[in-house]
């Protein structure tokens, strides 16, 4: 079946989500490289006015928004399109769409393992907040036509939930890759991976609980012991939780936080740091690792599937239960060998496969394979 052209509509929710606003500008933007001929984008937020409060009138008037307003809207907008791609979490407004709209396809990626399997991956009896919620909005993902995951290890989690795994596909977020000469940036780190200066640049991100912030405080504290003065650099919006695990340390007044970051303002930060400290206990891929890889700059990770699956077990990962002081030594002693500039190189190298170029032509093949049937 040849298709002489087609529309896509990506759809992203909350206005908030800068990550989600990234996947859906890099799927509209690179994939229409690749078919600028026969292929339309629109991209399209959901919701852009009311931000959700516990305030019980901005609640009803955020709902009334979200499962009225926006069902309107949507009659309007999307009866011309061929694809809806849900690119954010609003997947219950699945639902609706697909009882209005039920000739359309319906696409969604489903971004990380948050919404249901927490506990179980991870080993813990407790679940995060909002944990209802989340197991309905994930279980309306049955209703699509065909589901994206970031990860294989994703899918492999998920796939339980869905009779038929003929609808699963994985194809990897897009991420910003480091534009650097190859040999000139991994050498500059080499020098940074030796500690040679008194003072270290590290990075960590902010998140919820399951990125496991007390543990990379942790970590940034047994390099503060080895060194004369350490700085870190939080990517994110600086949440309590964040700041409270700091001032426990005494690092707040060494902090500096990152966040509404645009492309210019990602480069800016990796170029800042020396390494990066990113130690969650469960990722749907784990984006700033990819970034940094893509850099050449030292990554202290934790050993989680899907961080396997991105190095290739190529790099060196630390246990989740490890010793903070036993895991920062064998980091620096382990950064003065050739073994460790080696596996820089392989994983930068291995980084090029996350890049949206790759990811739109996945992109492009795979919407005119759901579309010719």
């Amino acid at each position: 079946m040849k298709i002489n052209n087609y529309k896509v509509v990506v759809v992203t929710g909350f206005e908030n989500r800068f990550s989600m606003e990234l996947y859906a500008s890099g799927i509209c933007n690179e994939v229409s490289k690749f078919d600028n001929n026969n292929l339309y984008f629109f991209k399209y937020k959901l919701f852009t006015k009311i931000q959700f409060k516990k305030n019980l009138f901005f609640r009803l008037l955020f709902y009334f928004e979200k499962y009225v307003i926006s069902l309107l809207k949507s009659l309007i907008v999307f009866k011309e399109y061929d694809i809806i791609h849900i690119a954010d979490q609003s997947y219950g407004f699945l639902l609706l769409l697909k009882f209005v709209l039920p000739k359309k396809i319906f696409v969604i990626t489903v971004h990380d393992l948050i919404p249901i399997y927490y506990s179980s991956i991870i080993g813990k009896k407790e679940v995060i907040n909002n944990s209802i919620a989340y197991r309905g909005s994930i279980y309306c993902t049955l209703f699509a036509d065909s589901i994206i995951f970031p990860s294989i290890f994703t899918m492999n989690i998920y796939k339980k939930l869905y009779e038929s795994t003929s609808k699963l596909f994985v194809i990897p977020h897009g991420v910003q890759i480091g534009t650097f000469n190859e040999d000139e940036n991994i050498n500059n780190h080499l020098l940074c991976s030796k500690f040679n200066s008194k003072i270290v640049k590290i990075g960590i991100v902010d998140g919820e609980r399951y990125k496991n912030p007390e543990k990379c405080i942790e970590l940034v504290a047994s390099f503060r012991r080895k060194f004369d003065s350490v700085h870190v650099y939080v990517m994110g919006r600086g949440s309590h939780l964040i700041r409270n695990i700091l001032g426990h340390y005494d690092l707040l007044d060494k902090a500096t936080f990152y966040f509404d970051m645009n492309e210019l303002d990602l480069n800016n930060y990796y170029n800042t740091i020396d390494l990066l400290i990113f130690f969650s206990e469960v990722e749907g891929l784990g984006q700033p690792l990819i970034e940094a890889f893509s850099r050449g700059i030292p990554v202290l990770a934790s050993n989680i599937p899907v961080f396997q699956e991105i190095s290739n077990n190529l790099y060196r990962l630390y246990p989740l239960d490890g010793d903070s002081d036993t895991i920062v030594d064998d980091f620096l002693s382990h950064a003065n060998t050739h073994e460790f500039i080696t596996s820089i190189r392989n994983v930068k190298r291995l980084s090029n496969n996350y890049k949206w170029s790759v990811s739109a032509k996945k992109f492009r093949k795979f919407y005119l394979n759901i579309l010719s049937g």
